[in-house]
């Protein structure tokens, strides 16, 4: 058999995801933009591009291509770059690639527990290559990306050459994976270890974690909707474990809603330039300019809630919404508009009183379609544009009409608060979502 050439191993790759291996590594894989680059040292990605350096697959087998592609996907499908932003904001220094090598730690030991696939032990399509971070006692099930690496972390101004590695998972005395139960990385090789989560956004300061977050939920929720439409494919991994289920529980993450629109209105707060707190910086040209106001008040501005009222909303789920609300309305100060909506924006009321809440009437009862909200939001109806959303449904809708790329721009601070009985396969193509409280 002829060897294969650069563009044979990646096309390859490409087929056997789809076809042998799992429909869910492949729609987030095939989700990246492939490029060919001589600037980076091995295979790496960065937002929605994937960078591979020709020479480095030229040197590994058909197998071991398979597996890198596998291992990206795990980085995007568990949020890695998402947790380095994050940790980025809370530390004024993160040391990037001992971040990235406790990444790539969760990242093999969840392809080994889904796939069977380790150091020394390929299995059909995938083969681990030689010099991967690997511990058999490390899990996504009982270790963290940040631990592993405060842990790590602690080590590196200690006397010794080297850093050890052991996670909290507990081995049978019979596994036969004791040998990789404590990992020991020399100091030199992280230092010329290559990250492969690419931080060229976030080398000039701080990343706005948030839009990081957005773009790699946003890039889930179509490889989601990918892999369904695929159809369930080929399926190597253990039913139950795997990249799948973790990103299902990542998606399905809940938060309190209201703490999340106080934290969201404390920001613009924040956010506001005013006179009363002049921009000292500018003294030396005489003038005044508006600073950076610090007061911040129990007041909510310019909300817009959304009530679901279609056919498929119970009496109790329109009186669960109305008691979150009113919860809210006692908690804070709140200027927002109640939107009732089926197929169509059915009504607008004004909330600048408890009894408007109380005594409003839901009409509604019609078909579900949520695109309504956001074209009366582009309207001239809409007198003043929302700074954040909060819609309330049971994920039951026609969500092909959310797909409006500018919807996800203007009205990306969008929160999905759902039902006791929401449907399991709701992936809004933007916003956070959450549950009702019972």
């Amino acid at each position: 058999m002829a060897e294969l050439n650069v563009e044979d191993k990646m096309v390859r790759t490409t087929v056997k995801l789809r076809l042998k291996i799992s429909s869910f590594y492949s729609a987030i894989y095939s989700s990246l933009s492939h490029n060919e680059s001589d600037m980076v040292e091995k295979m790496e990605f960065c937002g929605k591009n994937m960078y591979y350096n020709p020479k480095y697959i030229e040197a590994l087998e058909s197998d071991e291509v398979t597996f890198e592609a596998m291992h990206l996907a795990v980085h995007i499908g568990l949020l890695h770059v998402v947790r380095l932003a994050r940790k980025k904001q809370t530390r004024k220094s993160v040391n990037y690639k001992l971040f990235n090598i406790a990444c790539d730690l969760i990242a093999n030991s969840l392809l080994y527990e889904e796939f069977g696939v380790g150091p020394e032990r390929p299995v059909t399509y995938i083969k681990m290559p030689k010099g991967e971070f690997f511990c058999s006692t490390v899990s996504v099930d009982t270790d963290t990306v940040e631990d592993l690496y405060e842990y790590m972390l602690s080590q590196m101004d200690n006397d010794k050459d080297f850093i050890t590695v052991r996670g909290k998972k507990q081995l049978s005395d019979y596994d036969n994976m004791q040998n990789y139960a404590e990992l020991k990385i020399d100091k030199k090789d992280i230092e010329n270890y290559t990250p492969d989560i690419n931080t060229t956004e976030m080398s000039d300061g701080v990343a706005d974690a948030d839009a990081v977050e957005r773009q790699s939920r946003q890039m889930l929720n179509a490889a989601y909707m990918k892999s369904k439409m695929m159809g369930d494919g080929a399926q190597a991994g253990v039913g139950g474990v795997g990249l799948a289920r973790e990103v299902g529980k990542i998606m399905s993450s809940h938060m309190d809603w209201r703490k999340y629109l106080k934290r969201f209105c404390i920001k613009m707060k924040e956010s506001e330039a005013s006179f009363a707190t002049p921009d000292k910086r500018m003294y030396y040209q005489s003038l005044i300019y508006p600073g950076h106001s610090k007061k911040l008040s129990n007041e909510i501005d310019n909300v817009k809630i959304c009530f679901d009222t279609s056919g498929s909303i119970s009496e109790d789920d329109l009186g669960r919404f109305l008691g979150q609300v009113l919860k809210l309305t006692t908690q804070y100060k709140v200027d927002a508009d109640l939107i009732c909506w089926d197929g169509d924006v059915e009504s607008v009321t004004n909330l600048n009183k408890k009894s408007t809440l109380k005594n409003n009437k839901m009409y509604g009862g019609g078909g579900t379609d949520p695109s309504c909200i956001f074209r009366y939001f582009d309207s001239p109806a809409c007198k003043r544009k929302p700074y954040v959303t909060i819609i309330f449904t049971d994920g039951y809708i026609l969500e092909e009409g959310l797909n409006n790329p500018s919807w996800g721009r203007k009205y990306k601070d969008t929160l999905w608060v759902l039902t006791k009985d929401y449907n399991r396969d709701f992936r809004p193509p933007f916003g956070k979502v959450t549950e009702v409280e019972q």
